[in-house]
């Protein structure tokens, strides 16, 4: 999948490869392009303030590596189990929307919001004190949507663009129906839950062309730290022990890249393909109890949460301005 994603890239480069080469003068009878967000030397009225046309996605995710969380405890932790690690695939599709709204020649407002209508999993594995005997098998399903906004700056015209901004990022997992018991405590019947309420603030740049034929963008946002709380719990046994924990994020870090290219179509639409990547880390040292709070343990846990992904997909804008004023 990987190697799709690369020469997708590729054809979406080298489809766009006149429009950028004119962009820098060397044919002049190549179509020229001017900058989202530069001024009236680069694209005329069409940056006048106003509300571009909306941009609908629609794309396929995969996880880049198995999404995984680990659970450790500083001394003696619960039942002589000490450490859990878990991992599982997420596969889904994606339904985005996005909206720009132009304030001035140089400065603009991202709009936008995604949700994953997402598929169960079969390859989740939970292992216990690093031990490959002590250890089961889940089903995964994932709850997954975004919402962010991004503020975009332009200082010299053109198509570059210094960002900033925020996501709120909801995200859970509910694991069930293991299929192999091998840990003592476990039970078929048993269920896990994880779930991480993000504020990711967002900096970075990005680099758009727009042609009288089609457009050109890549995106990079991120930043070295998570804002938000996680939690983590899970069913031991048939006598109903549920083990659950949480807390905040201590430290961690998110990235994204995203890329996306169109065509002009039916007069006033545009057409185009988009690639999204993005990496998110987090640890955590959580509060522990058992069943709600009924016994409470003395001694330190930590989460930790990965999670990588890969989405490629497509698009279609409605190629249409509303003026502010």
């Amino acid at each position: 999948m990987k190697r799709v994603a690369v020469l997708f890239l590729g054809i979406v480069v080298l489809g766009l490869a006149p429009t950028v080469v004119a962009a820098q003068g060397y044919f002049p009878g190549l179509p020229s392009v001017g900058g989202f967000l530069g001024g009236p030397a680069s694209c005329g009225a069409s940056c006048d303030p106003g509300l571009p046309g909306p941009t609908f996605y629609v794309g396929w995710m995969w996880t880049d590596g198995p999404t995984g969380y680990g659970i450790g405890a500083d001394t003696v932790g619960v039942g002589g189990v000490f450490q859990a690690d878990g991992s599982y695939d997420t596969r889904g599709v994606w339904l985005g929307l996005s909206i720009p709204l132009r304030l001035t020649e140089r400065l603009s407002v991202i709009g936008s919001g995604w949700y994953l209508i997402p598929g169960s999993s079969s390859g989740g594995t939970e292992k216990y004190n690093d031990s490959s005997t002590l250890a089961r098998d889940w089903s995964a399903k994932t709850e997954w949507w975004f919402a962010d906004g991004l503020l975009a700056l332009s200082p010299g015209g053109g198509g570059f663009a210094f960002l900033a901004g925020a996501r709120y990022d909801y995200y859970t997992a509910h694991l069930n129906n293991p299929t192999t018991t091998l840990f003592a405590l476990g039970t078929g019947s048993d269920t896990a839950d994880l779930a991480a309420y993000n504020v990711i603030p967002l900096v970075g740049a990005q680099y758009a062309l727009n042609g009288a034929r089609g457009n050109l963008l890549i995106r990079f946002v991120g930043i070295p730290t998570l804002v938000g709380s996680v939690r983590y719990a899970e069913t031991l046994g048939a006598g109903g022990l549920r083990l659950e924990n949480s807390g905040s994020w201590n430290k961690g870090n998110f990235w994204e890249i995203f890329g996306e290219a169109s065509v002009k179509a039916f007069g006033s639409a545009a057409i185009g393909g988009f690639f999204r990547w993005n990496n998110a880390h987090g640890n955590a040292n959580v509060d522990t109890d058992l069943n709600g709070g009924a016994v409470l343990l003395n001694d330190t846990f930590h989460l930790g949460f990965n999670r990588r992904s890969f989405t490629v997909g497509g698009s279609f804008q409605l190629d249409f301005a509303m003026p502010l004023f």
